[in-house]
């Protein structure tokens, strides 16, 4: 697990340290968000191969595939790392410069984007919490009456320990990009709206993949505790008549309410991702229209500022 632990922590801030690097060699400025670009779409096909590959597995073995969820927030931080890449490529455009104010400019984030943040932040917290407290390693087991019930596949502290600091991390980092983007100063070379407009649109880059992150972070820690309390409920019930019965076994009824959250939840996360597409025309396009018309501005502001 030790390692698990360093991992999950560690490369979420490497990927911010891999952004900043990159954002100071490459040549010309303007490589950095073409790349940014390719590793977003890079996520998201990752993403959705993952997505059907664990789908089909649970078809022959749920017990063996809870420590996916330790992949979630690290492919989430390769998204966000984009984002800071972009911001910080931006600051480096060879066009004219000229002063401006150096306070921070937030762009507006939706109600319902602060609402998924809140949210998964506080379910990934509660359920690794939970799950690591209750769990016997990778086990849920029930006693009643000297008779022993138990499942495999339950999160335990070798789970939801590196999921959770997984999220911490991705949360640090996207708070880190969230602060480059409100930081960058306006664009000489853009109309104020459009340089509103990009600002958002990076901000909601960062915090998307975030949200999304932590609700199917806390679907996965639901989704196999459920399954493990209802298996080990009915092998309980196998060995002993006196186990507790439906209606009355309410922790038969905390593994029902756990699978249909991490039904919820999935829902949720994949409500979030998609409006992320809908709202910034990311699918199909590696780069939105506003970041055309700022690559063409700067590229013409360098041209005429060049020397003859």
């Amino acid at each position: 697990m030790s390692t698990s632990l360093v991992v999950s922590m560690a490369f979420p801030l490497l990927c911010g340290l891999i952004a900043v690097a990159l954002s100071r060699v490459l040549r010309p400025w303007s490589a950095g968000i073409r790349i940014a670009a390719s590793l977003r779409g890079l996520v998201t096909t990752l993403t959705a191969a993952i997505a059907v590959l664990y789908g089909l597995s649970l078809l022959t073995d749920w017990e063996t595939k809870a420590q996916v969820v330790v992949l979630v927030p690290l492919l989430a931080s390769v998204a966000v790392a984009s984002v800071a890449l972009t911001e910080l490529s931006w600051t480096r455009h060879g066009g004219p410069r000229r002063s401006a104010s150096l306070h921070r400019r937030p762009a507006p984030i939706p109600s319902g984007l602060r609402i998924a943040l809140a949210a998964g932040a506080v379910l990934v917290t509660v359920l690794a919490l939970g799950c690591g407290a209750t769990g016997d390693g990778t086990r849920f087991v029930r006693h009643y009456a000297g008779a022993t019930g138990a499942a495999e596949g339950y999160p335990g502290w070798s789970v939801t320990l590196p999921t959770l600091l997984g999220c911490l991390s991705l949360g640090v980092l996207a708070w880190w990009t969230a602060r480059c983007v409100e930081a960058r100063p306006v664009r000489p070379d853009l109309d104020p709206a459009d340089d509103a407009e990009l600002r958002r649109v990076s901000l909601e880059r960062a915090l998307r993949p975030t949200a999304a992150a932590w609700l199917a972070s806390a679907a996965l820690l639901a989704g196999p505790a459920g399954w493990a309390i209802g298996a080990a409920t009915q092998r309980l019930r196998m060995v002993s008549e006196l186990a507790p019965r439906s209606p009355g076994d309410w922790v038969q009824w905390l593994g029902f309410a756990l699978v249909g959250l991490c039904l919820v939840l999935v829902v949720a996360a994949v409500t979030v991702s998609m409006r992320r597409a809908a709202d910034i025309g990311a699918t199909g396009a590696p780069l939105s229209e506003i970041e055309r018309r700022a690559l063409a501005a700067s590229r013409r502001a360098h041209t005429s500022a060049a020397p003859r």
